[in-house]
């Protein structure tokens, strides 16, 4: 009797536990399921004409939403639907006049408590058109953030400014390991896009190498001059430069007179000087310790962008000037047979450039290198000021000549000297680079010069990451499943 009644007892409470389990866990789910289960806000439509224009408020509850004041059309182009895109590609399927004016009959924002990326704005139009939008995503393009339509994944690669301490020694990479390891042509692309600069070494001391590696990198960017240029102290054929001898030249960058100006230099050192580090006493200042009695020539490297970025912020006018007055280079094509000439600010800016400042406003709307797409800056090409009111000019003079005095400060420049086989590439939008003179002692200096465009690193760049990320990916799933096996 005495075990009967424990069992009986032990068996109830046994249900009675069973019981508070079933009602807590009822009562999480519950909690859950309230958490889970989206909310719809109303949202403001009007405009002119009426339902044109989308206004989020505060109120709406979605933390994204400061107040989002969307244009009707400037979210139905943003629609990736079946009827709007095509579903491989996301290319848009019709042109503007092939549908309605797209008015907004109502929307409404969708909020998920649990997961705030998930918020919707749900929008109906008045041709019977639906579409659903991200409104993390639309906040984020209203900020001036780049969010690609047509474009699942990317990674964008923003400019990494720098001086002479900062960059510290200039990226480097050997050209076997560039031409073999995807790993390491990843790198090289991350520099040549971060700080805009890469010295490859050991490339054969052949003349095309320039060439082949312009082609390599993306494509190639041909002028007059023909494929390649010959640097030598002395005129290459009939064409006549101030590189073209033993003089310094200043910083700048190259054939501003262009549009487009090239992207891209590279400038391979077939021939050159080169000291010998048992030998040679580097009294000569300057880089590496390589600089010696045997070999005084050395090129110098300045980001342009961080200079641009220095006077937007100590001395605004001055960047703006730079920014607005449109000079004029020019070149009469090496042997005064034509003539090109293109007028543009020494600092040519983004065309979106008033988003970045929008962006901006939080920290006083300042616009510094980020939009800047392009410096040009060449006194052998010119720069000629046009006929403006004399105290405009004064203010402008005054801004060159600040920029030309920082952009030749020691603080700024990264020195190189050249070793045979070595191959310098630059942004030529971004860098300007300037040579010491050439002496006797230097000996028979001959370098290839190139051009290549801009479009195709980019391009390379977000393929290999996607290429070598997959392989790391696979590789840590192999190792994962290997563990598991041994377990």
């Amino acid at each position: 009797l005495l075990v009967s009644a424990l069992s009986a007892r032990k068996a109830t409470l046994m249900v009675a536990a069973m019981t508070i389990a079933m009602m807590i866990l009822a009562a999480v789910g519950a909690a859950g399921a309230s958490i889970d289960q989206p909310i719809a806000y109303p949202v403001s439509v009007g405009g002119d004409p009426v339902g044109s224009v989308i206004t989020i408020p505060p109120s709406s509850g979605i933390p994204a939403a400061e107040i989002l004041t969307l244009h009707s059309e400037w979210l139905r182009e943003r629609c990736t639907s079946p009827e709007s895109v095509d579903q491989e590609t996301f290319q848009m399927l019709l042109n503007p006049h092939e549908y309605q004016v797209p008015l907004v009959t109502n929307a409404s924002a969708i909020r998920y408590r649990d997961d705030p990326a998930r918020d919707i704005l749900k929008v109906h139009y008045k041709d019977g058109h639906r579409s659903d939008f991200r409104i993390a995503e639309l906040a984020k393009e209203l900020a001036g953030d780049l969010v690609p339509v047509q474009v699942l994944e990317q990674e964008e690669v923003l400019p990494r400014l720098w001086n002479a301490t900062s960059l510290g020694p200039v990226p480097k990479i050997h050209f076997n390991a560039l031409r073999s390891d995807d790993t390491e042509r990843l790198r090289a692309l991350r520099h040549l896009l971060e700080e805009g600069i890469l010295l490859v070494q050991g490339v054969p001391k052949a003349e095309g190498q320039c060439v082949e590696m312009a082609d390599f990198f993306s494509t190639l960017r041909s002028t007059e001059w023909g494929k390649e240029f010959n640097v030598k102290p002395a005129p290459d054929g009939d064409k006549k430069d101030l590189a073209y001898g033993g003089s310094a030249i200043g910083m700048h960058t190259d054939n501003c007179y262009r549009d487009p100006t090239p992207s891209f230099q590279l400038l391979h050192a077939i021939r050159h000087c080169e000291c010998d580090p048992e030998k040679d006493d580097p009294r000569h200042v300057v880089v590496d310790g390589k600089n010696c009695s045997a070999c005084t020539v050395f090129n110098t490297f300045t980001d342009g962008f961080f200079v641009a970025d220095k006077l937007s912020r100590e001395d605004p006018r001055a960047f703006e000037l730079l920014s607005s007055v449109p000079v004029r280079f020019e070149n009469n094509g090496g042997d005064n047979s034509s003539f090109l000439n293109f007028q543009v600010p020494h600092f040519q800016l983004h065309q979106h450039a008033d988003i970045i400042r929008k962006k901006n406003n939080k920290h006083g709307g300042r616009c510094g290198a980020e939009c800047v797409r392009s410096i040009r800056f060449s006194s052998k090409s010119g720069g000629y000021a046009p006929p403006l009111d004399p105290a405009i000019l004064s203010e402008f003079y005054r801004a060159k000549r600040l920029f030309s005095t920082l952009v030749h400060g020691p603080p700024q420049n990264v020195f190189l000297q050249l070793a045979p086989g070595d191959m310098i590439i630059f942004d030529n939008e971004r860098l300007l680079h300037a040579r010491s003179s050439i002496a006797h002692s230097d000996g028979d200096r001959f370098l290839q010069g190139c051009y290549f465009n801009r479009d195709g690193i980019v391009l390379d760049h977000e393929r290999l990451r996607r290429r070598v990320e997959a392989l790391r990916s696979n590789k840590q799933a192999d190792i994962r499943k290997g563990r598991g096996e041994e377990l």
